[in-house]
């Protein structure tokens, strides 16, 4: 009874850690740093609607750290926040984001 516990606790924490709260965005590619193609790197615009990519701002088990920087690099998640001209646009949203974020010193 003991092991079929413990295989039953094994089973409920891989489940767990396999659900959408855990697992990486879909059409994020943490090797390419890109999200549907998009490189997450370089200069970054805030939209109301309409954005390239819907993030969330969370504090924990984020898919992506993103690094404010004042000049773009090619670094994945160094991102410099603009009003015009940007490489792909943001919406904050808390409702089915694309990509969870967590926003680290800069």
């Amino acid at each position: 009874m003991a092991r079929f516990l413990g295989a039953l606790a094994c089973v409920a924490l891989l489940l767990a850690l396999s659900s959408p709260s855990y697992a990486a965005a879909a059409g994020f590619n943490r090797k390419t740093c890109t999200f549907n193609g998009i490189k997450l790197s370089g200069r970054v615009m805030v939209v109301d609607s309409g954005a390239d990519i819907k993030v969330q701002v969370v504090r924990g088990l984020p898919d992506l750290n993103v690094r404010q920087v004042r000049m773009p690099t090619n670094m994945c998640g160094d991102w410099q926040m603009v009003e015009s001209s940007p490489d792909f646009t943001i919406e904050y949203s808390n409702m089915r984001p694309d990509l969870k974020i967590k926003v680290i010193g800069g």
